[in-house]
């Protein structure tokens, strides 16, 4: 049974994803109600293949009414902060050639100057999908979601995807001198969103060992497009935010593809207490920012539709990453076009826990 506004909330279009893959939250802080659980997989390397590894158990425990993780009295003034680098890229899943693009933003990430810790990465079509789990790198320095099936790319034009460093997240996580940087993993899970294209938000639950009551959730969104769609972005985002405060979670990201269009999609960040990265780094909305109609003809103005977005954490630096083009050769033409790698730019953000 859920809170009267909820029950809005999912009623208000299609549901997402078959219902039989979600089961209803029973926390108050969770407005739009469903959630599926994932898991995060690591290529073994005597195998060559694609394996679950072990989660710690951090969402809110349904049983006991409690958070999965016991509080405990830490000063945390004596706890050592860590630095997470976080990139996160719309790699337009609708345009023509899917793969290649998405291989060359993926080069063009691993490039550097050093590895993101985590990689968010939203409009990923199937075929987009297994091209990124079949890469090399990726299969030597990667966690990713979403490898042990591929239900959540059925029935729908695409979904959301991310990758976690394996050096960062080591599969078996022990305390280590060898690696004073590494991270534990929580739950990994999807969200409804009640969207008419069964999107959802994509979490990653990480607890750093130092604390390991604490809990830092990613969140991965891709929210409603188009400027008649804003009054559904806004419930979007609430269930966003509500997913940061839910039980057993300290703080948190939201990244994604916010379709930022107009003042008031801007304004919803600070009605839920969630502070832009941008503006917390650079002071201004500048053009600087903007991430999507960048250098190219438009009917509309370039604009931030791309966001970064903090509880409890803060950004120590963000930047955009213009995408280049590939060279495509049309059969009948004797000169190779140039096609973007997306319509949209990347962020980067190294976030301080």
């Amino acid at each position: 049974r859920l809170p009267c506004d909820a029950r809005c909330v999912v009623g208000a279009l299609p549901p997402a994803g078959p219902p039989s893959h979600f089961q209803l939250l029973s926390s108050p802080l969770l407005m739009a109600g469903r959630i599926a659980w994932r898991s995060l997989s690591a290529v073994i390397h005597s195998t060559g293949r694609w394996e679950k590894v072990r989660l710690k158990n951090t969402w809110y425990d349904q049983s006991t009414h409690k958070p999965a993780l016991k509080s405990a009295n830490i000063d945390l003034n004596t706890v050592r902060t860590q630095k997470l680098c976080l990139v996160s890229w719309n790699i337009q899943g609708n345009h023509r050639y899917p793969v290649p693009r998405a291989q060359s933003i993926l080069e063009y990430i691993l490039e550097g100057p050093t590895l993101p810790d985590v990689i968010f990465f939203q409009e990923v079509k199937p075929d987009v999908r297994t091209s990124l789990l079949n890469d090399a790198s990726v299969q030597a320095t990667f966690l990713a979601t979403d490898a042990e099936d591929d239900e959540f790319f059925k029935r729908v034009p695409f979904a959301n995807m991310a990758l976690l460093l394996r050096e960062r997240f080591p599969p078996s996580y022990s305390p280590s001198a060898q690696n004073p940087r590494a991270l534990a993993l929580g739950n990994v899970a999807r969200v409804d969103l009640s969207d008419s294209r069964r999107r959802n938000a994509l979490c990653v639950d990480v607890v750093v060992p130092s604390v390991p009551c604490r809990t830092v959730r990613l969140v991965n969104v891709h929210f409603y497009s188009s400027r008649n769609m804003q009054r559904y972005r806004a419930i979007q985002l609430k269930t966003a935010a509500g997913v940061l405060r839910a039980s057993g979670c300290n703080a948190g990201v939201v990244a994604g593809d916010f379709n930022s269009i107009d003042a008031v999609d801007d304004a919803l960040l600070h009605e839920h207490g969630l502070v832009d990265a941008w503006l917390a780094v650079h002071g201004k909305a500048d053009p600087g920012g903007n991430t999507w109609g960048v250098g190219v003809a438009k009917r509309e103005r370039p604009s931030r539709l791309d966001k970064i977005a903090l509880l409890g954490l803060q950004a120590e630096g963000i930047d955009v990453l213009r995408p280049g083009t590939i060279k495509v050769l049309q059969p009948g033409e004797n000169a190779a076009k140039a096609v973007p790698w997306s319509d949209h730019c990347g962020l980067r953000c190294t976030i301080t826990i």
